[in-house]
């Protein structure tokens, strides 16, 4: 059986558990925790079938690590003793008394499918046979742990400003916050780019698995911009004249310098 294949059964086996267990919580919003989990599949079944570990795979798994414990981890502390995210429960509002079938279908199947494809580079790389490394192997490390900074840093800024009752209706404008509207999710995109970088030197004869490396990122980006990232999030505050003005002058995405100081 193609190792491809093992992969997305193994992926689709961990998302039905976590899917058994926001029906039993009532809340579609662990999806979010098994998000992070969910892409050490790939690492372990390219391990298995590659145990020979190179210190590219080590530089792999490090990374992927480091990141899929602190998302899931934040998400999960994030979640406690709170109600279900404003996102899932519209959806489930909107939904009615087919909820758990469709949220089954256009979150659980939905998101098991892009993390499979998401996470492909991850699996190919740590599978593939291995070369001596090269610059690009030490730039990717270097982008990986940036783009995880970035998003650590922004995401406790945030929490931080939350735990203040004064800030209750409020949205963060200081630190990472005040030179993007989304420094999390531009940190989230840099952490993936990092993973097409580490594939320079894996390209060479494989060139369809080579492009996985720079679509999956590529789909994420896409995603976080124009989809289910930006959109969503700032959606409920359209008609909020403070962010009005906060979106007028702050990058959406990549950090900048506020534009009234440009």
């Amino acid at each position: 059986m193609s190792i491809y294949i093992i992969d997305f059964i193994t992926m689709a086996l961990m998302f039905h558990l976590f899917y058994a267990v926001a029906v039993f919580k009532k809340d579609f919003g662990v999806i979010d925790i098994a998000w992070g989990i969910g892409h050490l599949v790939p690492l372990c079944v390219g391990l298995v079938f590659n145990p020979v570990l190179s210190l590219r795979q080590v530089f792999v798994s490090l990374v992927l690590l480091l990141w899929a414990f602190r998302l899931s981890g934040y998400i999960f502390l994030r979640s406690q003793k709170k109600p279900e995210d404003f996102r899932y429960n519209e959806m489930r509002k909107s939904y009615g008394d087919r909820a758990n079938f469709l949220a089954y279908i256009r979150i659980f199947w939905f998101q098991t499918i892009i993390l499979y494809v998401l996470s492909l580079p991850v699996l190919w790389i740590v599978s593939t046979e291995q070369s001596e490394l090269v610059l690009s192997d030490y730039f990717a490390l270097g982008v990986c742990f940036i783009g995880l900074l970035i998003e650590t840093i922004a995401d406790s800024q945030k929490n931080q400003f939350k735990k203040n009752k004064n800030n209750n209706g409020k949205f963060i404008q200081s630190g990472l916050w005040k030179y993007s509207r989304h420094p999390n999710y531009f940190g989230e995109s840099l952490y993936w780019w990092g993973f097409f970088f580490f594939s320079f030197n894996l390209s060479l004869g494989a060139l369809p698995l080579w492009s996985i490396a720079w679509f999956a990122p590529l789909v994420l980006t896409l995603f976080l911009l124009f989809f289910s990232g930006i959109p969503m999030l700032e959606k409920k505050r359209e008609n909020d004249e403070t962010f009005i003005e906060y979106k007028k002058k702050t990058s959406a995405f990549i950090p900048l310098p506020p534009r009234e100081n440009i």
